[in-house]
């Protein structure tokens, strides 16, 4: 998977898909990834930016069961890559 760093939000691929929780998100078990898109992820403690979360297009979230609502970056990331594979667009880019 191509990365690069890029220091203008305005210049990120969109859509801008944040994994995040809140009433508005989306299951990631049910959300079908575009093939270009760019995936925000924020750190364990709290989360996506404010400022981040007024300019993301989509929110993701993954299902959690118990009191703690958050999970490792690393480890939210290889979930969400799982499920990008699962996406009839991202079979043949991952």
């Amino acid at each position: 998977v191509p990365a690069f760093q890029i220091h203008r939000i305005e210049d990120l691929p969109r859509p801008l898909i944040a994994l995040e929780t809140g009433e508005e998100a989306e299951s990631i078990e049910s959300y079908l990834f575009p093939s270009i898109f760019t995936l925000i992820i924020g750190n364990e403690e709290y989360g996506v930016s404010d400022e981040m979360l007024k300019e993301v297009d989509y929110l993701v979230d993954i299902p959690l069961f118990g009191r703690k609502n958050s999970l490792n970056a690393a480890a939210a990331f290889a979930m969400a890559a799982q499920e990008m594979q699962k996406s009839p667009s991202q079979t043949t880019h991952l």
